[in-house]
């Protein structure tokens, strides 16, 4: 299995997000790509705000 380049994620994640701030999906890619780049605070902001934007379905 092919590793995953979490900067790159971030990158397109970033310039998604330049044109749709509100886009789940990028803010969700976001957050897991800072997470795994040991950026926390970072990845809890992008993450929190995927979750208000696409809560999950019980």
């Amino acid at each position: 299995m092919e590793e995953v380049n979490y900067e790159r994620v971030k990158e397109y994640s970033l310039k998604v997000l330049q044109m749709q701030p509100e886009n789940a999906k990028a803010l969700y890619r976001a957050g897991v790509a800072f997470h795994h780049l040991g950026d926390y605070d970072q990845a809890l902001h992008f993450l929190t705000k995927a979750a208000k934007k696409q809560p999950s379905v019980p």
